[in-house]
């Protein structure tokens, strides 16, 4: 009965010891913004220019170990599907990440899409005012929808100032905690 009720009391404690690990924190003077724990989603930009996306394996000794990886479609037997693909295993320290994008819109993103949006109207009110015989104007319509769907795609006409993400330095950190 001791044994057993010795057993249940070092298994419960082993466990319990495990069950937090180190994790990392993304601040702006201070103020938590975001966790990277065991187990979360991570992309950023190394010093050298080179973007890193992952899943978060560990944290230990002020690195970041990842599972490279992404979101993507994977050929199936009778068609693709939607599917994680994981490419190996990534180690890299706080100090060498110089920017964690983000999401947020901005006044270029929204310009860009009502731009966008007008240079695709002007280009069907264009196609479809075309004079010239029935069979000709199907021809152009439907050859035109190449061209303007590349051009609304490479159209940009406003630059985004600031860059777009959590640039780390002063104003944001990525603190590195200790559990362990």
């Amino acid at each position: 009965m001791k044994v057993s009720i010795l057993l249940l009391i070092s298994t419960f404690i082993a466990t319990s010891l495990l069950a937090q690990s180190d994790f990392v924190v993304l601040k702006k003077k201070g103020i938590t913004i975001q966790r990277y724990y065991q187990g979360s989603a991570i992309n950023f930009y190394m010093v050298n220019g080179q973007f890193i996306e992952g899943y978060v394996i560990k944290c230990r000794h002020d690195s970041i170990f990842l599972r490279l990886g992404r979101i993507g479609l994977v050929p199936g037997v009778y068609s693709a599907r939607l599917d994680t693909l994981f490419f190996g295993n990534y180690q890299v320290h706080v100090k060498d990440i110089a920017l964690i994008p983000n999401k947020n819109i901005s006044a270029a993103n929204i310009g860009n899409f009502v731009f966008k949006l007008g240079l695709l109207a002007a280009c069907v009110v264009a196609g479809n005012n075309i004079n010239v015989e029935r069979k000709w104007k199907d021809v152009i319509q439907y050859t035109s929808l190449v061209g303007i769907n590349i051009l609304v795609a490479e159209a940009t006409l406003f630059k985004r100032r600031r860059v777009p993400g959590y640039k780390l330095g002063k104003k944001y950190r990525l603190e590195y905690i200790a559990l362990g």
